[in-house]
């Protein structure tokens, strides 16, 4: 099956983005695409894509109708002011992305997250060949310990903690607003989707990514010199 993993971007994070690439690159199941989105176009990721497969072209949305692809687009450059505008215009970056992508399970990895386990996508794929569940979670680090933990809340899954099927992750969407009382929009993406499989989903007892494991550049949120809450920090 067909892996699509969505990726929000900016400059900062291009030495991020080579690592993560190579981990990508790593794996030893190869039928995936890879999307970057930007808040505006950026010369620079523009030809980061375009040197890793020549698929970039400005403004289109490119796929590499095969194995290994890796796409770049980018949304109208929207003001990025404060915590909530930041997550919010993020979220809108995602929903449209998960709109547009051609798989059949849909992964979000950050930029600085660190795939450790080379046959993370092909243990999925098998797991999921197996008993097809619309969602499944596996275990990654966290500076919070080891994720998930049952029963899930904001503070006990991650973004890198799952998959949703494609059509699945098309029917609910990515949150596009913030509640402001408990931003967690990662995990209302969660929760969005298992509502809407009625829980059903697959759960593999490994290991696969680290959050924030390769990270090189400073967050968006303390370039905004912003100070947030203990569970937005966590998501």
């Amino acid at each position: 099956m067909r892996f699509g993993i969505l990726t929000p971007v900016f400059d900062g994070c291009l030495e991020s983005l080579e690592l993560l690439c190579e981990e990508l690159r790593a794996q030893t199941h190869d039928d995936w695409i890879w999307m970057l989105c930007s808040n505006g176009y950026s010369e620079r990721l523009s030809e980061f894509t375009h040197r890793k497969n020549g698929l970039s072209h400005r403004g289109l949305i490119s796929y590499l109708r095969g194995r290994r692809g890796l796409a770049y687009t980018h949304t109208v450059r929207e003001e990025e002011d404060n915590v909530f505008s930041l997550l919010e215009n993020i979220g809108r970056r995602r929903d449209s992305c998960i709109k547009q992508m051609d798989a059949d399970y849909l992964f979000m990895i950050d930029a600085d997250a660190k795939i450790l386990d080379k046959d993370m996508f092909r243990i999925v794929d098998s797991e999921l060949e197996k008993n097809p569940a619309p969602i499944c979670i596996y275990k990654i680090f966290h500076k919070l310990g080891v994720l998930p933990i049952f029963p899930i809340s904001f503070a006990r899954i991650d973004m890198l903690n799952f998959c949703v099927k494609a059509s699945l992750a098309q029917e609910v969407g990515y949150p596009t607003t913030v509640k402001r009382e408990a931003f967690g929009n990662d995990y209302w993406y969660f929760d969005r989707a298992m509502k809407a499989s009625g829980g059903d989903y697959l759960f593999i007892d490994r290991i696969f990514c680290e959050h924030n494991g390769n990270s090189r550049y400073v967050s968006l949120l303390t370039l905004l010199g912003r100070e947030v809450d203990a569970t937005a920090k966590d998501h």
